[in-house]
């Protein structure tokens, strides 16, 4: 089983002060998780390689406005090649993500009220059988 296992596997390992991007879910972006998880960038990066935790841990430098925990396995790890020939290719062309907290609009008239009652579970019904 794990010759077939393996046949798909990529050695992977970077030394301290190589390049990468880091391959980050949504979930672990908190103040992405409201938006669509198919427009979020899948790969953040580049960043630098801090050091080897393990045979397959490093340790990155994040950025500033990350808050995930520092330590990534090889899987969601890929290096990160800057192309010389052609500098604006190493440029991204979208905006930053910010953490800009949401804009707080004001309540200008309440149209009308209304109280909801909400239970976790719909009453059952009993049928008798």
């Amino acid at each position: 089983m794990k010759k077939w296992a393996d046949e798909n596997r990529r050695p992977q390992e970077f030394t301290i002060g190589d390049l990468v991007i880091v391959k980050l879910l949504p979930e672990q972006l908190r103040f992405l998780r409201n938006h669509e998880k198919r427009l979020v960038r899948k790969y953040k990066g580049p960043l630098s390689v801090v050091a080897k935790i393990g045979p397959a841990a490093y340790r990155i430098e994040p950025l500033k406005w990350m808050t995930v925990y520092p330590v990534f396995h090889v899987s969601k790890l890929k290096a990160y090649h800057v192309d010389e020939s052609n500098v604006s290719c190493n440029k991204t062309s979208r905006p930053p993500v910010t953490r800009a907290p949401p804009v707080n609009q004001g309540i200008e008239k309440i149209l009308a009220e209304q109280v909801v009652k909400s239970t976790k579970r719909p009453p059952q019904k009993r049928v008798p059988y």
